[in-house]
C-alpha cells in the first residue's frame, strides 16, 4: 500500500471512528449517555431558528431569511456564497470553495408547504421527537448537511463539494431546474438531503410524475326554464373521470389521481364549463405513454348531448410548460447506494433503500446523467402536515452516514 493511499484510509477511519463518538466538535463538552442521540445544541437552536421563519415557496421574504440564517454558518468552514437570480423573485443559492474544481454535489431546498396564517410555526420538542413545519422536508437536512461538513472538516475534501439550495423544490422547481442542471454538468455524484423513509430507508428510485387538467366546454342554461338546451360540461366531465380512475394499476405502481374538480357557475343553471387537474404517477415510461394515449380515447368519447339539436361537448386535455418529472431510475442510485451501505457498515448500520412514489429535484438531475442518491436527511412523519416531526434518533444516526458516506465517496474517487 503506497503512503498517499494509507493516508487517505486513515482519514476515513478517523471521519468514521469520530462519527461514531456522536460527530462532535472536539472542544465540546462530553454528552450524557442518555443525551447522547440529541442533536447539538449549536444545530438545534439554527434548526429552530429557520423552521421557525415561515418559508412557503411563494414566501420571498420568508427565503431570504432561511438563506440569510444558513449563509453565514457556510462561510465559517470556507465555502464562498453565490446566488442566482430567477424568475418572479426567486433564487438559487449555491456554496463551494474559491477557486475550486468540485465534482459531489449536495443538495436541498429551503422552501416548505405551510402558510403564515395555518398557525403551525414553531418548534416544539417532546421525548424522542422535534416537531415543526418543514423539520424533516426539509430544514432537517439542510441543517444535517452544515453538520456533516463542520465535522468533516478537511479542507482538500470540503474544496471538491459544491452545495445547491432552491427555494421552489415544493412546486417542482419550476425557476431553478435549468441552472440546477447546469451547476451538475461537472460532477460526479449527488446526495439529496431529502428525508429518508420512515422507517430509515434511503431512496433509490422515485416515480415519475406527469400532471395535466382535463377541461370540458358544454353550454350554460337556466336549470329551470331550459335545461334541454344545455349542455352539461360537469356530467361529462364525472363520466369521464370514472373512466379516468379505471387507469389505476398500483401493482405497476401507476396512479391516476384527481387532485382538484371544478365546474359550473350557478346552482341555477346547467354547468357550462368544467375541469379536473390530473396527477399521473409512474415508475415505468411505457406506462405512462399508454395512459396518456387512453385518457386522449377518453377526451374522444362522449356521453352527454343536446337533447334538440344533438350537439356535444368538447373535451381538450391542456398540459402546463412544466408538467413533467421524470422518474429516478434504480441504475442512477445503484452504485451511491452501495456506497452507503459499506459506509453504514463501517458504523454499525445496516442500511437499507427502496422505491417510493413521490418526486425529489434528484429526478431532475439523474437525467443530466450524474449519479443521484436520496433521503440522507434525518426522517420521521407527517410530512406536509401539521404532524411533521423527526425522530430525534434520525439525526445522529443520519450525521454519522452522512459524514462516512461524503468522505467515502471523495477518498475512492481520488484513486479511480
Amino acid at each position: 500500500m503506497n503512503a498517499s493511499k494509507f493516508i487517505s484510509l486513515l482519514a476515513l477511519f478517523t471521519l468514521v471512528a469520530f462519527a461514531m463518538a456522536g460527530s462532535r466538535h472536539p472542544n465540546a463538552a462530553p454528552i450524557a449517555e442518555e443525551t447522547k442521540d440529541a442533536i447539538q445544541p449549536r444545530y438545534l437552536e439554527l434548526l429552530k431558528k429557520i423552521v421557525e421563519i415561515n418559508s412557503k415557496t411563494e414566501n420571498l421574504e420568508g427565503q431570504d431569511k432561511v438563506r440569510q440564517a444558513l449563509i453565514p454558518e457556510f462561510r465559517k468552514l470556507g465555502f464562498e456564497s453565490k446566488l442566482i437570480a430567477l424568475k418572479e423573485g426567486h433564487k438559487l443559492l449555491y456554496f463551494e470553495f474559491p477557486n475550486s474544481q468540485p465534482d459531489l454535489l449536495l443538495v436541498g431546498h429551503s422552501d416548505t408547504v405551510f402558510t403564515e396564517k395555518e398557525g403551525f410555526g414553531n418548534l416544539t420538542i417532546e421525548p424522542g421527537m422535534v416537531k415543526g413545519p418543514g423539520v424533516i422536508d426539509m430544514k432537517g437536512g439542510l441543517v444535517l448537511l452544515l453538520n456533516a461538513l463542520t465535522d468533516i472538516k478537511d479542507p482538500q475534501l470540503l474544496k471538491r463539494i459544491r452545495i445547491m439550495i432552491n427555494d421552489d423544490e415544493e412546486v417542482g422547481s419550476t425557476y431553478s431546474r435549468a441552472r440546477m442542471d447546469e451547476l451538475a454538468q461537472s460532477m460526479n455524484a449527488a446526495l439529496i438531503f431529502e428525508p429518508g423513509l420512515d422507517d430509515g430507508a434511503l431512496v433509490t428510485e422515485e416515480s415519475g410524475l406527469h400532471w395535466l387538467t382535463l377541461r370540458v366546454d358544454g353550454k350554460e342554461a337556466h336549470s329551470g326554464k331550459e335545461p334541454e338546451n344545455g349542455i352539461n360540461a360537469c356530467i361529462e366531465l364525472a363520466h369521464k373521470l370514472i373512466q379516468v380512475y379505471q387507469l389505476n394499476n398500483f401493482k405497476q405502481h401507476l396512479t391516476v389521481s384527481v387532485g382538484q374538480l371544478s365546474g359550473g357557475s350557478a346552482t341555477n343553471k346547467v354547468c357550462g364549463h368544467a375541469k379536473a387537474e390530473i396527477d399521473i404517477r409512474y415508475k415505468d415510461p411505457k406506462d405512462l405513454d399508454q395512459t396518456l394515449q387512453r385518457i386522449d380515447s377518453i377526451d374522444h368519447d362522449s356521453w352527454v348531448k343536446n337533447i334538440k339539436t344533438g350537439k356535444r361537448e368538447t373535451t381538450t386535455a391542456e398540459r402546463p410548460a412544466t408538467n413533467e418529472v421524470p422518474p429516478l431510475e434504480k441504475q442512477s442510485s445503484s452504485g451511491l447506494f452501495e456506497s452507503a451501505k459499506a459506509a453504514g457498515s463501517a458504523i454499525g448500520q445496516d442500511v437499507t433503500g427502496r422505491w417510493v412514489g413521490y418526486g425529489s429535484d434528484g429526478n431532475h438531475l439523474a437525467k443530466t446523467g450524474i449519479k443521484v442518491l436520496v433521503g440522507l436527511g434525518p426522517y420521521g412523519s407527517g410530512m406536509h402536515t401539521h404532524e411533521e416531526q423527526m425522530i430525534e434518533h434520525s439525526y445522529s444516526e443520519r450525521l454519522k452516514l452522512a459524514t462516512g458516506l461524503i468522505s467515502k465517496i471523495l477518498i475512492d474517487s481520488q484513486h479511480q
